[in-house]
Parts: structure tokens; sequence; C-alpha cells
């Protein structure tokens, strides 16, 4: 246990902040593939594209933010 009393926080933060870079590079990865093939306009494509990055960025800094301020016990 480190100083702070959060344990295994660590382990969840580093997991959320690979969920969240994980939708930050996926979202605009289908989008840009297929969105061609439903006839997507290019603006759609790009306001889509920026929403998944910015909602990966959110997650993966709430996720570490989260991790190292919630301390394990309750007592803390």
């Amino acid at each position: 246990m480190d100083r702070n009393g959060s344990g295994s926080n660590w382990l969840l933060g580093a997991l959320g902040m690979a969920l969240g870079a994980a939708v930050a590079v996926l979202v605009p990865f289908v989008v840009l593939k297929f969105g061609s093939g439903v006839e997507m306009g290019s603006f759609a494509a790009t306001i889509l594209s920026l929403c998944g990055i910015t909602g990966g960025t959110i997650i993966a800094v709430a996720s570490a933010f989260f991790a190292l301020v919630i301390p394990k016990k309750n007592g803390e």
C-alpha cells in the first residue's frame, strides 16, 4: 500500500486511461472507415471524430484524477 492508501486504485486508473485512449482512437477510426459506406458527409464525420477524441480524453483524464484522489479506505 502506498503512502496515501490508494492500494490498487492505480490499476483501475490505468485501466480507465487505457479504455479512454481506446475510445479516443477507435471512434474516429470506425467513423472514418465505415462512414463512407453510409454516405456520411465530411462535416458529420469530422464532428463525430472530434466527439470521440474529446470523450476518450475526458474518460482518461477523469479516471486518472479519481484514481489519485479517492482513497481506498473509508477512514482516510
